[in-house]
């Protein structure tokens, strides 16, 4: 079965499996292909649902939850003493800037997690993509309730972020590939 933990297997499986599900689907009347690709469809759902619920369950999933969030407070103090260096301003202060660390990271491995237990070679890319697009959910009304004079400083904030997330998504991508086994 170490055919089935090659990563250059499921690409492959993915690629054949659609080009018989376009074969299939071509070659049937148009009232059936509607059908078939519902049906296709709700297969495809349950065995995501499944292999959610299956990862949710694991006995290292939420020791992983929060090893991420300690993770963003590391984040948060990396980038409080940068910033500190840069311009004397103290964030520690302003303890609401901490959420805006911690809850993309916790926020990240909540969506990445059930996609690295299955594809461990990709876990830093799922992890910082994940963690990037929680956090640019979380910075998108404040882009959208700014005026010219702050959409600079969001920009910059959203660029430093990802600059700065590159060394700790490191280190949980260590954590997530050693707990998801």
């Amino acid at each position: 079965m170490r055919w089935l933990e090659d990563d250059h297997f499921w690409p492959r499986l993915v690629i054949l499996h659609f080009k018989i599900v376009i074969h299939d689907t071509l070659s049937l009347h148009p009232r059936n292909q509607t059908l078939f690709i519902n049906n296709h469809v709700k297969a495809m759902q349950s065995s995501f649902i499944s292999s959610i619920k299956e990862c949710v369950s694991h006995k290292n999933y939420w020791l992983l939850v929060w090893i991420s969030a300690g993770v963003g407070l590391f984040t948060y103090l990396i980038a409080t003493a940068i910033w500190y260096k840069i311009s004397g301003v103290n964030w520690l202060t302003f303890p609401i800037i901490g959420l805006f660390c911690i809850v993309p990271f916790v926020l990240g491995t909540l969506i990445a997690a059930p996609f690295i237990k299955t594809k461990r070679s990709l876990a830093f890319f799922l992890l910082y993509i994940a963690i990037t697009i929680s956090f640019l959910i979380i910075m998108l009304p404040f882009y959208l309730m700014s005026d010219v004079s702050t959409e600079a400083w969001i920009y910059l904030f959203i660029t430093g972020w990802c600059i700065i997330t590159v060394l700790p998504v490191f280190i949980l991508c260590f954590f997530a590939k050693k707990l998801l086994k």
